[in-house]
C-alpha cells in the first residue's frame, strides 16, 4: 500500500502528469481503500460486543502501539417515526402537542427560482430585488468519484 502512495505522490510533484494517469492511480488508491474499509466494516461489530461486555455507556478506549480505537455508547434518542400524520397527532394532542414534540420550519430557494427571477425580473423587479436580498448562489465543489474494477 504504501508503495502505491508513494507513487501517486510522485505523480502529483511530477510537473508535467496528464489527468488520465492520475485518474488511474485515483482508482487503484479507491479499490484499496474500499477492500480496507470492508475489513473494517467487519472488525466494528466486534469491537462494539466486546466494549459491551466492559462497559453499555459513554465510551470504552484500547490503546495500542499503533495508536487507538474508541467505542462510543450514545445517549438513546426519540426521533419522529417516518410516515406519522402530524395533523392527526395535532389534533389529537392540542394544545399539549408543544409539550411533546418541536416544531421546526425550513426554507429553501426552489430549484426553478433562476427561471423564475429571470421571467419576472422586468415586471416585478421590486419583488426580484426582495428575493435576492434573502438568497445567495454556493458554487459546490464538484464531485469526484472513482469506480474500482
Amino acid at each position: 500500500m504504501s508503495a502505491l502512495i508513494n507513487e501517486a505522490l510522485d505523480m502529483l510533484n511530477a510537473p508535467t502528469e496528464d489527468a488520465e494517469n492520475l485518474a488511474d492511480m485515483a482508482v487503484r488508491l479507491a479499490k484499496v481503500i474500499n477492500d480496507h474499509q470492508a475489513v473494517l466494516d467487519k472488525i466494528k461489530p466486534v469491537l462494539r460486543d466486546a466494549a459491551r461486555e466492559v462497559t453499555d455507556s459513554g465510551r470504552y478506549h484500547w490503546t495500542t502501539e499503533a495508536g487507538s480505537t474508541s467505542v462510543t455508547f450514545p445517549s438513546p434518542r426519540w426521533k419522529a417515526r417516518k410516515g406519522t400524520d402530524w395533523d392527526l397527532v395535532k389534533r389529537d394532542l392540542g394544545d399539549s402537542f408543544g409539550v411533546f414534540f418541536d416544531t421546526r420550519v425550513s426554507y429553501g430557494a426552489r430549484k426553478d427560482i433562476a427561471s423564475t427571477v429571470k421571467r419576472r425580473m422586468a415586471s416585478e423587479s421590486d419583488l426580484v430585488s426582495k428575493v435576492m436580498n434573502a438568497i445567495v448562489r454556493e458554487e459546490p465543489t464538484p464531485r469526484v468519484g472513482f469506480k474500482p474494477r
